[in-house]
């Protein structure tokens, strides 16, 4: 039906989630895909997040963070390791790959059900058209919104703005959207982001968060990426993921 083919999956996640929602307690993470959720890893705790996207091209991404306490935490990323290469070359439209960056972030509570959040990622790649090494960096802030305290699960409403290194062709500038809606306590979620924009990183996932054993700081994400509504690309792909999650609950 000519209606069904114009909705764009990134404009249906709210829709998802009511469809999805019930009142039991949500489970905290730091990042949902690709969205980060302002959510700060508590004092000298690490957070870890290894995410592997299958398409056409593979690409590996790492994330180590360490709390530092009073809202803050820093951190270390390995962004768009190619795991297996694409059929087409690479070009001066893509993002740089293979990118070290160090990251921070800082986040607080306004109240029970409603926090705010910025950080920044900084770095060095060497993966590009003229094989130069290159600055590569990205900025963010958002809100997060946790009606009844994550019962009904958490919302993210941001925007962000990079370099062109990290954005590739396209505005580097953009929104960001994300739900995470729980179906069992503490063990499966639907969980889906969008970043927004006209650029190579506008993406959407839609997917699971799966604790496989009860009370385990352990994480498994499975999801299905597709191109964002105004992506001047179509990269389909499957996204695996692993993380490690702090014992506390981090804000």
């Amino acid at each position: 039906m000519p209606f069904i083919r114009s909705v764009h999956p990134c404009w249906a996640l709210v829709g998802a989630a009511i469809f999805l929602l019930a009142p039991r307690p949500a489970r905290a993470q730091q990042n949902m895909f690709n969205v980060p959720t302002g959510t700060i890893t508590p004092r000298g705790q690490i957070y870890f997040q290894e995410q592997n996207n299958l398409g056409e091209t593979g690409e590996s991404q790492l994330t180590l963070d360490f709390g530092l306490g009073k809202g803050f935490e820093i951190g270390l990323n390995v962004l768009h390791v190619r795991l297996y290469p694409g059929k087409a070359p690479f070009s001066r439209s893509d993002p740089s790959s293979d990118a070290l960056t160090g990251n921070m972030q800082w986040g607080t509570e306004l109240s029970s059900s409603l926090a705010v959040a910025m950080g920044t990622q900084q770095g060095l790649s060497a993966h590009n058209p003229e094989h130069e090494v290159r600055h590569v960096g990205m900025g963010w802030a958002g809100v997060r919104i946790e009606p009844e305290k994550g019962r009904f699960g958490e919302y993210i409403i941001g925007a962000y703005a990079a370099s062109r290194s990290w954005s590739g062709a396209g505005a580097p500038w953009g929104g960001m959207l994300g739900v995470e809606a729980p179906i069992l306590p503490e063990r499966l979620s639907f969980t889906a982001d969008c970043m927004l924009g006209t650029n190579r990183q506008s993406v959407e996932v839609l997917g699971l968060d799966i604790t496989p054993v009860e009370d385990s700081e352990w994480q498994i994400s499975l999801g299905a990426q597709l191109p964002g509504p105004f992506a001047p690309h179509t990269d389909y792909a499957v996204v695996l993921g692993l993380s490690h999650e702090a014992e506390e609950k981090k804000k």
